[in-house]
This record gives C-alpha cells, sequence and structure tokens, in this order.
C-alpha cells in the first residue's frame, strides 16, 4: 500500500498508509484536521519531500498522560532523551531515534515500511513459533 502525506494548516505533515482505491481527502489526528496534500505526496522519497521525522509523535507507544514526566525521566536515563506530549504520545526527531527507543524499552517492529521493520533473525528467537513458517 501507498504512503500518502497530509498536512495540517501550520504546515505538520502526517504520513498515512493506505490502499490505492480509498485515500481519504482529509484524516484527523489528536484533534488536528490534516489534508491531502499531492506535492509532498508525489516528492516523498526525493530531497523536497517534507521530514515527516522532524517531530514523529507515535500512537502506539503512548503512555498514560499523567505519567509522562516519569517518561521522560526514563528515557533520559536509558540514554533516549524523549519527549511525552499531554496525551502521552512520545515524540521523535528521526528514524534513529525511534529505532533506539523502541530498542532501549524493548519494542519491536514487525511490520514497519521499508528499513522500519527488525530483522527477522533478531526477533524469531522471542516467539513460541516462527510465524513467516507455514
Amino acid at each position: 500500500m501507498p504512503t500518502y502525506i497530509f498536512t495540517s494548516n501550520d504546515g505538520q505533515a502526517m504520513p498515512w498508509v493506505g490502499p490505492y482505491d480509498n485515500r481519504p481527502v482529509a484524516i484527523r489526528r489528536s484533534g488536528k484536521r490534516y489534508k491531502f496534500d499531492f506535492a509532498a505526496t508525489a516528492t516523498a522519497g526525493t530531497s523536497s519531500a517534507p521530514d515527516l521525522w522532524r517531530d514523529f509523535a507515535c500512537e502506539a507507544l503512548a503512555v498514560d498522560p499523567s505519567d509522562a514526566a516519569e517518561a521522560d525521566s526514563e528515557a533520559v536515563l536509558r540514554g533516549v532523551p524523549t519527549e511525552h506530549d499531554k496525551t502521552g504520545r512520545p515524540h521523535f526527531t528521526s528514524r534513529d531515534h525511534y529505532r533506539r527507543y523502541r530498542e532501549v524499552f524493548g519494542y519491536k517492529m514487525h511490520d514497519g515500511g521499508f528499513g522500519d521493520a527488525e530483522n527477522h533473525e533478531r526477533w524469531k528467537d522471542f516467539c513460541d513459533s516462527d510465524p513467516m513458517e507455514d
């Protein structure tokens, strides 16, 4: 499935992965509206593409909002300073930051996009059975 780029009124870019035949005109994330940005989508992967990792907030790794300050401190102690917003979502500044955070906290990404998925050989030992085998 392709990755589409949606942009908010303040210029923040948000990637969205979906089928070719069902792309929405706009999406809403954390109360903010993002409109489909054809130019950004067309240039994704080129030098003129927006930097999606400048401030990537991850819903999947969010903590309880009341624990955000503690999570910030723990990330600093583990060597990956990371800010959590008022909703508890961690904000990453680069793919490497996102990868290091997952690594030190023990999170695995098994189905990420190109370059994001963890190496199959590294995580299959953690599974009772190998999901890649029939």
